[in-house]
């Protein structure tokens, strides 16, 4: 019934009203849907009849009521939800019975018991001070439970016209009459005691209000207080805002001042240590300056005094001495490009970690050390990690020294057996080579297994530089090196290296106008620039590029453009012709380009998509760093 909408304001009423109209509402819902039920049992007990269409007329009735109270015809609905029913009741008793004169006892019981039921309706809808409704709803219930058998007789359809004469007959009227009085009368008293307690309670109610409204009084009273109190807070707050807002700065200097001092301890942790490492490299060379160096020079002062006092020397003698100053020569030369080796190794002149195939070096390195020993090896070769990051000349003569060593150093006994491996353990590469060769005591030799030029077998030419060489690689990259070696059973070399953390944007130059990085996992040289470019430093930082693409071998360059200024037509020429070409020559497969849409440098751009569509190579630009980088991902991956 929410599709009808009450059009008069209850909350005008007294409470007491409106609640017996809400009960009139539900209990109208209650009986339509009993009346319904009702129908239905007396359809299927006894067939559709004359009544049926009057019960379901009623159902009606109740829905019409709800619709009254609705509309605001609240006395008219109730008083027609009173009086209505018992009447109804009857006329349809009469019905069935003139209908139907010889119907079973039933009918003339069923509707007594129904009427009962319905007189208690004025009780739930009236309240005790609407006497005159509830005396006119109570009369008619009265009258027609009282006149109930005198209208059946008078219309001649009674208990007696049907041959009843039993004396019982009318002691059931006179029993349905007190039933009437008895039901009413606790109604009526129940009624009382209720409203009794609700007006009570109303009462209590609006003592309770009116003590609301003395607190409400002193609530605003007291709000007044507060909003002073609070005025002052705030006051407060912003004095403690300001103090918070110093607070804050002060931490975030001090964040700063901890950072910045870490970083700096670290740094001279770091210089500390790299300190360290130079004074053990200097008291090393020190060492081979004294020793290494005085050898060669002293041969060297002999021998060109002998050519001083020999005045009676033959030619013969001459030719002899002088070959045996050029060995020695030759000696002190290699002797000084060890050291400079070592140097370089220590500036770290090579710097960049590259994806690296170990098959791939592998390879190169049997090719050069093992190409006339190949038939005399057993080779084991078992790289379980295929790529490493790492300084690739740096693995190349890791691997040539080790292989190198290996050989030199194996057993006139039995064939040389030689394992290479690699594997992942602990989130790190291990590589590892062994030999069945002639081994050493390391009890004996453990602290100078990799010392510079120490050798432990003299058997064989050597000059005691590889390990030395081989240990400082290792440990430029952060690695470490361990040798497990037995005498006469053979050596193992274990190398541990971390994988880096940075292989992609290793910066490799840095100029005033811009950067040149290296990207290890897609094998990518770039370009950042930083300002307006000058023509020499346009060049010189593409120059760099073309060396970095020929040095790495890499099949893609990104340049990012977007800050790089204006460029001369003379320039872009150079670029394009030059450098572009130069790199293409060398395997440059890829380019990409990020530009800036506000620079107008279309005419740039068509140039480098010229070259690259008359060379067959794919050239892209982008206005966005992340889609560059994607779609050279994508490119390379497919080469």
């Amino acid at each position: 019934m929410k599709i009808f909408r009450n059009n008069r304001d209850l909350s005008i009423l007294p409470w007491d009203i409106r609640r017996n109209i809400n009960i009139t509402n539900r209990v109208t819902i209650v009986l339509a849907a009993l009346t319904t039920l009702y129908s239905f049992i007396l359809v299927f007990f006894f067939g559709w009849s004359v009544t049926s269409p009057y019960i379901i007329a009623l159902v009606f009735f109740f829905i019409l009521i709800r619709i009254l109270n609705e509309y605001g015809h609240h006395n008219s609905s109730r008083l027609l939800f009173t009086i209505v029913p018992p009447l109804t009741i009857l006329l349809l008793s009469l019905k069935a019975k003139i209908t139907y004169p010889g119907s079973s006892d039933i009918n003339y019981y069923d509707s007594r018991i129904i009427l009962l039921a319905i007189i208690m309706s004025p009780g739930l809808v009236f309240s005790m001070h609407e006497k005159y409704k509830l005396l006119v709803s109570f009369g008619v219930g009265f009258l027609c439970i009282a006149l109930f058998d005198p209208i059946h007789e008078q219309l001649s359809v009674g208990y007696y016209q049907r041959g009843f004469t039993g004396p019982s007959y009318f002691y059931i009227n006179y029993l349905m009459v007190i039933s009437f009085f008895v039901i009413t009368s606790g109604i009526i008293t129940l009624k009382r005691i209720i409203e009794k307690s609700e007006a009570r309670q109303f009462q209590l109610q609006q003592n309770l209000e009116a003590k609301n409204s003395e607190l409400v009084a002193a609530s605003e009273s007291i709000v007044q207080q507060n909003k002073e109190i609070l005025s002052q807070r705030e006051e407060l707050r912003a004095s403690q805002s300001k103090l918070e807002e110093a607070k804050r700065i002060v931490e975030h200097y001090n964040e700063e001042l901890k950072i910045k001092i870490e970083e700096k301890s670290e740094e001279l942790i770091n210089a500390n240590n790299e300190l360290l490492r130079t004074n053990a490299d200097l008291r090393q060379f020190s060492y081979t300056i004294s020793h290494n160096l005085r050898g060669p020079i002293a041969r060297l002062l002999g021998l060109t005094q002998l050519l001083k006092v020999e005045d009676k020397a033959t030619d013969e003698d001459t030719k002899e001495v002088l070959n045996l100053i050029t060995d020695t020569a030759h000696d002190f030369d290699n002797i000084i490009k060890d050291l400079n080796k070592i140097i370089d190794i220590q500036k770290e002149l090579h710097k960049i970690n590259e994806k690296v195939y170990f098959e791939d070096e592998w390879k190169k390195v049997k090719s050069i050390v093992l190409r006339e020993w190949e038939h005399d090896i057993t080779l084991h070769v078992n790289f379980e990690a295929p790529y490493i990051f790492i300084i690739r000349p740096f693995l190349q003569s890791i691997l040539f020294n080790l292989t190198s060593n290996a050989l030199k150093y194996r057993s006139p006994a039995r064939k040389l057996e030689l394992a290479i491996a690699s594997k992942i353990e602990d989130n790190k590469i291990i590589l590892s080579v062994t030999d069945n060769g002639l081994g050493m005591n390391l009890e004996a030799h453990r602290d100078k297994v990799f010392g510079l030029y120490k050798r432990f077998h003299t058997h064989t030419e050597g000059k005691g530089l590889g390990l030395y060489l081989v240990k400082t690689q290792v440990e430029a990259m952060n690695g470490s090196i361990e040798v497990f070696s037995e005498l006469n059973e053979g050596t193992t070399f274990r190398i541990e290296f971390n994988i880096p953390e940075k292989i992609d944007g290793q910066v490799c130059y840095v100029s005033e106008f811009g950067s040149v990085y290296y990207n290890a996992s897609s094998n990518t040289v770039g370009i950042v620039w930083q300002k307006q470019v000058t023509s020499e430093g346009y060049r010189h930082l593409f120059s760099k590029c073309r060396e970095m693409v020929q040095l790495y071998n890499t099949p893609a360059v990104i340049s990012d453009m977007r800050k790089q200024g204006n460029v001369s037509d003379e320039d872009q020429g150079w670029m394009v012709h030059s450098v572009l070409r130069d790199s293409i020559r060398n395997g440059l497969q890829n380019i990409c380009g990020i530009y800036d849409p506000d620079q107008h440098n279309e005419a740039y751009r068509n140039k480098i998509e010229a070259v690259g569509k008359q060379e067959g190579i794919r050239i892209e630009f982008f206005t966005s760093k992340r889609k560059a980088e994607d779609w050279i991902e994508k490119n390379v991956a497919r080469i």
